[in-house]
């Protein structure tokens, strides 16, 4: 990525099937990784394979997220907007973080957090 310039140069690419099955799962930052070798280096593919099998398998199974309780919202409002917690989504499993970004109400209440944080506001869902 050259940011003075404005240029990302793009390595290849790969589909979320092949992450998911042939890709190196890091616990700790939860991301995913493919050696360089294992990317689809010609981008002109990805355009033909999606114009001539567009029912090519391209996508894991995703599990879906669970549905939030506003008691079980506000628990983890409360957890994940405490003073000192850097990183809040790695504090709780992704379904959990996933269900309640999913919500607009919940996704606003941590954007006023982040916002406000330095005046210690804690926002609650009434």
């Amino acid at each position: 990525m050259n940011t003075e310039d404005g240029l990302v140069r793009v390595w290849g690419y790969t589909t979320h099937l092949q992450l998911k099955q042939q890709g190196n799962y890091n616990q700790r930052n939860r991301t995913y990784s493919l050696d360089a070798q294992q990317l689809t280096r010609d981008i002109n593919l990805l355009w033909v394979t999606r114009q001539f099998c567009p029912d090519a398998p391209t996508q894991s199974e995703i599990q879906p997220l669970p549905v939030l309780s506003r008691e079980q919202a506000n628990e983890l409002l409360k957890k994940l907007t405490q003073k000192y917690l850097f990183f809040p989504g790695r504090t709780v499993p992704f379904s959990l973080w996933g269900a309640l970004l999913e919500q607009d109400e919940y996704r606003q209440c941590l954007l006023e957090w982040q916002q406000f944080s330095q005046f210690e506001v804690t926002p609650s869902l009434g």
